[in-house]
This record gives C-alpha cells, sequence and structure tokens, in this order.
C-alpha cells in the first residue's frame, strides 16, 4: 500500500469516528429520577457530548415521560434534539439559550410545553408542533429563531410572551379551537404582516405589540371575540379595513 493510500484510508476511518461519535447516545448520558407514581423516568440532567441527541424512549426499563427543569439549558454544542414518543411534557427552560440547536422533532404524545423551554433558541427556525399538544406556557419560545408556527386546535390558550421577540416570524397559523392569545404573546415579532384569527377566540391580551409589519387582521364573521385588552396592536401600522373590523369589537387603534 502506498503512503498516499494508506493516508486517504486514515482519513476516511477517522471520519467514520467522527460521525459515529456525533450519533452515538446511551443510557447513561442521561440523569434522571423517577416519577411520581413510579412508573416512569424525568431526565433531570445531560452529561453526553453528541451535538445529535436522540432521547431513548426508555431508560433502566422504564419509559420516558417528562424532561425536567434545565437539563439541557446553554448548551451550545447540540444542534439537533429527537424526543421520543411517550413523552409528555417539556419542562422550564428545558433546552433554553442552546445556540445552536436547530432541530427538534416532538412526539405526538407531548401535551405541555413549559415556561422557557426554548427559550434563546436563536438558530430554531421552524418546529411542528404536535396535533395533541393542550398548553404552549409562557415565554415557550420567547427569542427564538422561528419564521413559521402552526397552532394545533388543541391549543386553548397561547401562554403570556410565548413568542415575543421572534424577529424572523413571518406566518403564524391559529387553529379553530383557540380561545385566548395571552399578554405580549407576540410581542415584537417584528417580521409579522398578516394575522387570521380563529372563530373561537374570544379573548386577546396585548398580544401584538410592536409587530411593526402587521397591516392586516382578519376577523371571522362568526367570531366568539369578547375582548381586546391593552395594547394589543399597538405600534402596528393596521389598514383601514382592520381597524374598521376591530372597532366592532371595541377596540381602537391609535
Amino acid at each position: 500500500m502506498t503512503k498516499k493510500n494508506m493516508c486517504r484510508r486514515l482519513i476516511v476511518a477517522f471520519t467514520l469516528v467522527l460521525a459515529t461519535t456525533a450519533f452515538a447516545q446511551t443510557e447513561a448520558d442521561f440523569v434522571v429520577q423517577l416519577n411520581e407514581d413510579g412508573d416512569g423516568v424525568i431526565i433531570i440532567g445531560y452529561k453526553g457530548t453528541t451535538t445529535q441527541v436522540r432521547i431513548p424512549a426508555t431508560i433502566e426499563g422504564l419509559p420516558v415521560v417528562r424532561i425536567n427543569v434545565r437539563p439541557f439549558s446553554n448548551n451550545s454544542k447540540i444542534t439537533s434534539v429527537v424526543i421520543p414518543e411517550g413523552m409528555v411534557r417539556i419542562g422550564n427552560r428545558a433546552f433554553e439559550n442552546c445556540s445552536n440547536l436547530a432541530s427538534v422533532t416532538l412526539p405526538q404524545s407531548l401535551r405541555i410545553i413549559d415556561d422557557g423551554a426554548f427559550l434563546g433558541c436563536t438558530k430554531l427556525k421552524s418546529i411542528t408542533l404536535p396535533e395533541q399538544l393542550e398548553i404552549i406556557e409562557r415565554t415557550a419560545f420567547y427569542g427564538s429563531g422561528l419564521t413559521a408556527i402552526r397552532i394545533p386546535p388543541s391549543v386553548k390558550t397561547i401562554g403570556i410572551r410565548a413568542f415575543l421577540g421572534c424577529k424572523a416570524l413571518a406566518t403564524v397559523e391559529f387553529s379553530e379551537g383557540l380561545i385566548t392569545i395571552d399578554g405580549d404573546a407576540f410581542l415584537e415579532c417584528t417580521a409579522l404582516r398578516t394575522i387570521t384569527l380563529p372563530s373561537t377566540l374570544e379573548n386577546i391580551w396585548g398580544a401584538f405589540g410592536g409587530c411593526t409589519s402587521l397591516t392586516t387582521v382578519n376577523i371571522p364573521e362568526n367570531s366568539a371575540l369578547k375582548s381586546i385588552k391593552g395594547g394589543t396592536f399597538w405600534r402596528c401600522p393596521l389598514n383601514h379595513a382592520s381597524q374598521t373590523r376591530l372597532r366592532q369589537y371595541g377596540y381602537n387603534h391609535q
């Protein structure tokens, strides 16, 4: 074998080792505790070094049902996360400030995304929320890099500041079933131009202030809207048709 060919083989082998390391995952990478009923485990810490995290569906023979508070927060190495079926809750600030996290796969079993779960994940451009998700808590995606989001029909309330400061968020699709958009939920989402509110929506609390590109608000004729409070559309350059429609619900745009 020539020296040149040997070097090529060594480079290939080294590349394969790196690739394997990036994907390698063991149960030992995760620190866990039993849940309250003792029939599942909760992730409370992460010791792994892989950039692409795949959380196992079971650890020590028990299903992984929840991610607890801050087990992955401020981890700048992680680029992707796959969360397994069976997981029902992502805890407070679980992935806060994971500055290189660009891909997250959520399971259909997920029901709750807690406070600040993906706060500050600036490279997270897209995420598909599962159809049975019930709760998006306050600051869940605050300051993330999301460009579009679809809220599934199972979500009744979008929490305070849930998407605040998502500067690239240009498209929000609300599903029928949503009842309340809480305070500052989409504050300063400066790329947002048009929204269509679902007919089931009853309350908006200062949700779209500082959306300086928002010109069009579509409200269906059969809307259940009861109240629009606070500076819901503060600093939004709403067109005449949108302002006229909002006045029908007692909101005078200034």
